[in-house]
């Protein structure tokens, strides 16, 4: 009988790799740390290409031939079932849980994640693997699966290439020719990952052609691993310290705003080779991973790291929409994960992974006889615990949807609110307006509704297909950096001329601005010279095409001399308090060019925002459960802004009146959704607030 080769050990300093990278990816997702969690990801990817050519090798050294339908067979009864069974369960979730727009949203993701092309639905579809703006798919991190699988596809084929050309030259030659043709595949990858990551990050972050590189460097690792047999015992230890050391440095030390897979990704990539390196023998017993006693510990998380990653990002993701990013879900994810990551690899990896599929010859049926009566056992004593775990995740989840998020409470409303009412008519009529919107306990009929604001086509519908478009269209342009004339609103023959800059923040909040200066009898005309994703003055954006609309903004500045400068930036939280200065170094910079030019600088905050609606309004959810508060990296970065108007003698104007009451800012205003993502005001959002804002304005004397 001929039955697939049985491992005789496994090597406990990969699953200790892949415990620690799983943990990484599980931690940075469920709580964003460490800041580079995220590079588990390329960890797994060197593993991967480790395993996988070493085990062709072995095949074509004992056999003389890689068998390509064999392979297939093991990687499909390998990684299929466990992958479609988290599918399946998370579009039967998503039916239950989120709105019909989401759901289908989720049901064409999970299609590309069975066909193994994950990665590239997200590419072409323009996901962010960074950004809060969209909604998050609860099936995104299937683009690395796809990744994996694309190369399982592709990988043996090169590999029974490169043994072909090499079969008369003798090991030597052979092994010569595999470094040789494995090396160029990973170093042209190499080259795509660092000219796609400087130009396209995002579709870089999901290109098989610029992951390639991390899953030949273990490739290679795999091609030389008889000579790192000889690596001296003496030299093990340190040499497994220090890769250890240098993948936690990365986890720890390289935030998302390292441009990966090229060139960061080289750094837990280097040091997951020499982990693996160092633990690489002709024995069959490597040393332990770490010289602890939670040795058995770390290997069995390895063990059942595949199952974990499964699971890790619909439970978040689900959790999240249902309960709200805060601390109170890292506990209640973090069992449910591993309690539905133990229950699939006792019960779907373990018994597939033993189970005789591919195998041929005698004695096959008792085989298979013997496989079942093993595995009907394994079902005797975990189904049970299942269905009393389904139980009880059942009832939880029914309590807390019969017990939904409720308005908080508020204070009552006093003389001096009354008396500022007079002085202030339109803020006092928006305020009242915000605070009966806190206290809603249930959605009312929005226009335009959520299904609208929430479908992936709503920013695209907006800016080319309504007339509220004229306002964004200026501000999404793709190429061409000079200030259009086109994008000049008001009366031409205005007296006064104000010019509008920033990023989309300033995009957004536009509507209210055009539609002052398009108002009868309007004194002014506004020019709209904002730039989506190009904040003014923040060095956090480089690019050329941006580079080149500030240096325009700029220079069409100091040639009209407009009476006023708006500038709206994104107030973003940043963790990196050394980066966190260098941006308010780059900004104050900006700001006091542009000041020269202007008889006024007014630096008007962008709406607070914390809550995504795209990710928190489910069928289950209230106007509270999208409630949003003032965050802390808000308030520090308008401090900065209010200190830097000071000193041009500009005006800081705050925004929190028109969008909050009390530091709490609802996703509603009366009939109207203020946000169609994360930060990003709807014009509807943007007329409403508009009067206010205007008020607020004359109040600062920017408008006299």
């Amino acid at each position: 009988m001929k039955q697939r080769q049985s491992v005789t050990h496994r090597r406990r300093d990969i699953q200790a790799l892949r415990a620690l990278a799983v943990s990484a990816v599980f931690a940075n997702h469920l709580a964003d740390r460490p800041a580079g969690g995220f590079l588990g990801v390329d960890v797994f990817f060197v593993v991967s290409g480790f395993l996988i050519t070493g085990l062709l090798l072995r095949e074509h050294r004992t056999t003389g031939r890689i068998a390509l339908v064999a392979f297939a067979i093991r990687r499909i009864v390998r990684l299929a079932p466990a992958a479609f069974l988290v599918l399946l369960a998370t579009v039967a979730l998503s039916v239950f849980v989120f709105s019909p727009s989401r759901l289908a949203t989720i049901s064409v993701d999970a299609v590309w994640a069975a066909l193994a092309a994950a990665n590239w639905r997200f590419s072409t579809d323009g996901t962010d693997y960074f950004a809060a703006a969209w909604s998050i798919s609860p099936l995104q991190h299937y683009w690395s699966l796809a990744v994996e699988e694309q190369f399982y596809l592709v990988w043996p084929l090169l590999l029974v290439l490169l043994l072909f050309a090499g079969r008369r030259v003798g090991d030597w030659g052979r092994g010569a020719i595999l470094v040789v043709g494995i090396a160029a595949v990973t170093l042209g990858s190499f080259v795509v990952a660092l000219d796609l990551t400087a130009d396209h990050p995002s579709e870089a972050y999901f290109s098989t052609f610029a992951r390639v590189w991390e899953l030949g460097a273990g490739a290679l690792l795999a091609v030389v691993a008889p000579c790192l047999a000889r690596i001296p015992d003496l030299v093990r230890f340190p040499l497994r310290v220090a890769g250890l050391a240098g993948i936690l440095a990365s986890f720890l030390l390289i935030p998302a705003s390292f441009r990966v897979p090229g060139p960061w990704s080289l750094a837990p990539v280097a040091a997951t080779i020499v982990v693996i390196a160092a633990g690489t023998r002709r024995d069959s017993a490597p040393p332990r991973p770490i010289p602890l006693r939670i040795d058995r510990g770390v290997v069995a998380l390895g063990d059942m790291s595949y199952s974990l990653y499964l699971w890790h990002f619909p439970v978040i993701v689900l959790l999240e929409s249902l309960m709200g990013r805060s601390v109170w879900i890292i506990l209640p994810a973090t069992a449910l994960t591993f309690a539905l990551s133990l229950a699939t690899y006792r019960l779907v990896e373990r018994p597939l992974i033993s189970s005789p599929i591919g195998s041929v010859g005698r004695g096959i049926k008792s085989t298979w006889r013997d496989w079942r009566r093993s595995v009907r056992a394994t079902y005797r004593r975990g189904l049970p615990v299942v269905v009393a775990g389904v139980t009880i995740v059942a009832t939880a989840a029914g309590l807390f949807i019969a017990h939904p998020p409720q308005p908080p409470t508020l204070p009552e409303q006093t003389a001096s609110d009354a008396a500022i009412a007079q002085r202030e008519p339109e803020r006092a009529v928006l305020r009242d307006r915000i605070i009966a919107s806190l206290r809603e306990s249930t959605w009312p009929d929005v226009k335009p509704s959520m299904e609208t604001i929430l479908a992936n086509s709503y920013a695209t519908d907006l800016i080319n297909g309504s007339p509220e478009g004229k306002y964004y269209r200026c501000s999404t342009k793709t190429s061409g950096s000079e200030v259009s004339p086109d994008c000049l609103f008001g009366p031409r023959n205005a007296p006064r001329l104000a010019f509008v800059l920033g990023d989309s923040m300033a995009a957004f909040e536009f509507p209210g601005l055009g539609q002052f200066a398009e108002a009868s009898g309007s004194k002014w005309k506004i020019q709209n010279a904002s730039k989506v994703s190009c904040p003014i003055g923040d060095n956090t954006d480089t690019s050329e095409e941006c580079l080149k609309h500030r240096a325009a903004v700029e220079k069409a500045i100091r040639a009209k001399h407009p009476d006023v400068v708006f500038i709206s930036n994104i107030y973003g939280d940043s963790n990196d308090p050394e980066k966190e200065r260098a941006s308010h170094r780059a900004i104050a910079g900006a700001v006091s060019r542009i000041a020269r030019y202007t008889d006024k600088i007014v630096l008007l905050a962008p709406p607070p925002s914390q809550n995504n609606i795209r990710n928190c309004f489910t069928r289950f959810s209230t106007p509270s459960s999208c409630l949003s508060r003032v965050t802390d990296g808000w308030k520090a970065r308008a401090r900065f802004k209010s200190a830097l108007a000071r000193s041009l003698r500009g005006v800081w104007i705050d925004s929190r009146p028109l969008y909050c009451a009390y530091d709490l800012c609802p996703a509603i205003i009366g009939t109207t959704p203020v946000r169609y993502d994360f930060n990003h005001l709807t014009p509807e959002a943007a007329h409403l607030t508009s009067p206010a804002l205007i008020e607020t304005l004359n109040d600062a004397g920017v408008l006299d």
